[in-house]
């Protein structure tokens, strides 16, 4: 059982870094992909600077991430690059002011990787009360299938962020 409790609080130290780190959670699954393997593989160059590149990240914020997930134990240097312990994938669940600030960072780094040839899709529109929570049902669902696809994917080929919003204009009294 020591080993047990030992890989859970590595994992709780990972997840927490999510919110202390956000980019923690997008370094992660980077270096799970075939192309951080591969890009490594050669040289056996541990490269921040590509990472930051495919994150639209700077070099300094992916440097301060991998150094903590290797504190925490997240990841380990092997052959000259970093592999990630265990499978680790990032469950926001805490506070929700660690919450609200994760989904702003996030929401802040799609606009930043905002371009013409993603898959990026606006709808603006009235409804009903409850064809609006119909479709927050159906945010909900899909975000689960999408989480069981993820979960059951056989191969890590690539990284990304999918953002899925819906908001609700209310009045702010002002």
């Amino acid at each position: 059982m020591p080993d047990l409790n030992v890989r859970h609080r590595r994992r709780q130290r990972v997840k927490r870094l999510a919110f202390e780190l956000p980019w923690t959670a997008a370094v992660l699954p980077m270096l799970e992909t075939t192309k951080y393997a591969h890009r490594c593989a050669p040289h056996g160059a541990l490269d921040d600077a590509w990472i930051a590149r495919q994150l639209g990240a700077e070099v300094h914020q992916v440097t301060e991430a991998i150094e903590a997930l290797a504190d925490a134990e997240g990841v380990a240097r092997r052959d000259g690059k970093w592999e990630v312990v265990g499978s680790l994938t990032v469950d926001v669940r805490a506070t929700p002011a660690d919450v609200l600030q994760f989904k702003r960072h996030w929401l802040g780094a799609a606009h930043e990787q905002l371009s013409l040839t993603d898959s990026t899709s606006i709808n603006l529109f009235a409804v009903s009360n409850a064809d609006l929570e119909k479709i927050r049902e159906l945010q909900k669902s899909t975000f689960r299938e999408i989480r069981a696809i993820v979960a059951s994917s056989s191969r890590s080929d690539a990284a990304a962020m999918m953002v899925f919003h819906l908001a609700e204009w209310t009045d702010t009294g002002g």
